[in-house]
């Protein structure tokens, strides 16, 4: 069956430790360069999250740039006055826990915080198994997701260190997005960032070149998975054993939920940076890896989740097709 669109939101509680970085790191940058600070939440899973208003009811979506598309939890259309009047069309998709139906709704716009945002159309899914593992280890409420076409169109900086999203709302995404991204990248040097190209998938979505245990593969970077997660099928390519195993647990996608297993590993490297992170989680992303193969033509082995983005006080350049990193050693 075909997929034209992506939504992976992987959830899972994280204790990773964040870099020290002040808040206020991209403040004078954001401000030459036309950006609007949006402030985010950090939910205790690691995800990140935005108030937003929608034909005039306010909630909290999360910030992803896993998802292709922003979607709002399809068992909220009637507290959104989104009427069935409005449906556009239907498709089949897929997330982390499987195949999962997206309908389109017709949309005025969108607000953050009290800044319109253009937004012609929103996804509703069933994200009711995300929403429940989320609300239960946060207490909040969550009703959508903030997703690439919003990200890209407004040349998006998910800035983790500093829990802010950085948007320009009066800059469509134009040609002048690589000299943007050069000044982003010489600004960041001299705050010792190190970069690391992305590739932008024909669906949107960021990846990046991953070597684990010495072996090179490619990675979804996504601020909506709670964790990073090596594909089960790879395990052998990247010389993952049964005899390094630690232990297991259980996370949720968009699609349902699933088990995971983690494995100790001898290194993890992001482009040229390398890491200290000791382990990767293992779980069975055979939807997302499919329909990555299917929509891009691209072997995808895993995704690069908020354990990696916190620890290492990422930045996530969406536009410029670039990621951040401070790298510690915590």
């Amino acid at each position: 069956m075909p997929y034209k669109s992506l939504l992976i939101a992987l959830i899972s509680v994280i204790t990773a430790c964040q870099s020290a970085v002040p808040a206020n790191l991209l403040e004078t940058y954001a401000g030459v360069n036309g950006f609007l600070s949006f402030k985010m939440g950090k939910l205790p899973t690691g995800h990140d999250t935005v108030r937003v208003t929608l034909n005039g009811r306010q909630g909290v979506f999360i910030v992803d740039t896993g998802a292709q598309l922003t979607v709002i939890h399809s068992a909220l259309l009637n507290r959104y006055n989104i009427p069935q009047s409005d449906l556009l069309n239907s498709e089949q998709s897929y997330g982390a826990g499987g195949v999962i139906t997206l309908d389109y709704y017709r949309v005025n716009g969108i607000l953050l915080e009290e800044q319109p945002f253009d937004l012609q159309q929103i996804a509703a899914i069933d994200l009711s198994t995300v929403f429940a593992a989320l609300g239960a280890s946060s207490g909040i409420q969550l009703d959508g997701i903030i997703g690439q076409d919003i990200l890209i169109g407004y040349n998006g900086l998910v800035d983790i260190a500093g829990q802010q999203l950085l948007l320009q709302p009066d800059i469509k995404h134009t040609d002048n997005a690589e000299a943007q991204a050069s000044s982003l990248a010489a600004y960041l040097h001299t705050q010792d960032y190190q970069k690391i190209p992305l590739m932008k998938l024909d669906s949107g979505l960021e990846t990046i070149d991953t070597s684990i245990n010495g072996q090179s593969g490619l990675f979804i970077i996504d601020s909506g998975a709670g964790r990073s997660i090596l594909h089960s099928a790879k395990t052998t390519k990247f010389h993952v054993k049964k005899a390094d195993h630690t232990g297991a647990g259980s996370s949720a996608g968009a699609g349902g939920a699933f088990s995971y297993q983690r494995f100790a590993i001898q290194s993890l490297v992001l482009g040229s940076v390398q890491l200290s992170k000791t382990y990767i989680d293992v779980a069975d992303l055979s939807a997302v890896v499919n329909a990555a193969q299917q929509l891009n033509n691209a072997d995808i082995d895993g995704v690069i989740g908020q354990d990696v983005l916190i620890q290492n006080a990422g930045i996530i350049d969406v536009a410029g097709q670039q990621l951040f990193l401070k790298v510690t050693d915590s």
